[in-house]
């Protein structure tokens, strides 16, 4: 089908177009940058340790049930709050928590793609992985003690 040059966009109404959609999305990234570049209060970290609570709990229950969907929907809400407590210790310049922050997120990486393999027990290894890594972290006296150290 052919179109008639009248139906079809000027070629000086496109490059506007595209410098808007340009500026928008450059907008948009700036934003979400800066956001996710703010400082972390102690009320926002505490925050995410309780939720990361429900989400670890859930995640070996969607393990078990096999319900990997789920669990993939789990390990991106993880990967929401390690990131909030990434932000956290690097505002306080705490290499420890920071290496076992890496670690978690490692782990929440391992979670995902053994979800999207249907892979029971991978996932059930990078979930144990993962919450040694939450028990050292959700404690700052506990940083220092041996990964998978009961606190």
């Amino acid at each position: 089908m052919k179109y008639r040059r009248p139906y079809l966009m000027k070629e000086e109404e496109e490059v506007p177009r595209i410098k808007l959609a340009v500026a928008l999305f450059t907008a948009i990234v700036l934003a979400v940058s800066l956001v996710s570049a703010q400082e972390v209060s102690q009320e926002d970290y505490d925050s995410a340790i309780d939720e990361l609570r429900f989400i670890l709990t859930d995640a070996a229950m969607h393990i078990d049930a096999s319900y990997f969907g789920d669990l993939g929907e789990d390990s991106d809400k993880a990967f929401t709050q390690f990131s909030k407590i990434e932000t956290f210790w690097k505002g306080k310049d705490q290499a420890k928590a920071l290496e076992l922050t890496e670690k978690a997120l490692g782990a929440i990486s391992g979670i995902s793609r053994a979800s999207g393999a249907q892979d029971g027990p991978a996932a059930t290894a990078a979930l144990t992985e993962l919450r040694a890594r939450f028990d050292n972290l959700r404690d700052p006296e506990c940083l220092n003690k041996p990964v998978g150290t009961s606190c």
